[in-house]
């Protein structure tokens, strides 16, 4: 099932477009596999900005700096 901005721009692609029915499949179709890929793209870019500021802020522990594991994460916000 799409995405709710999909469902939103079937209006659009109709009203303004012209798009047909075989279009609309064709366009959702190409949208669920771009969303995909952007979904993907955000969870690895958000990972690596967490990696580089536990880089920075990170706990430290005997002179170096340790990653601080999920455990550590979920105590202190709970």
């Amino acid at each position: 099932m799409p995405g709710g901005s999909a469902l939103a721009a079937i209006g659009i692609l109709q009203s303004t477009l012209g798009f047909g029915d075989e279009a609309i499949g064709l366009m959702l179709a190409l949208f669920m596999i771009q969303d995909s890929f952007g979904t993907a793209t955000n969870i690895t870019g958000d990972g690596s900005i967490l990696m580089i500021i536990n880089r920075f802020f990170g706990k430290e522990k005997n002179g170096s700096q340790e990653s601080t594991s999920s455990t550590d994460i979920e105590s202190e916000t709970v």
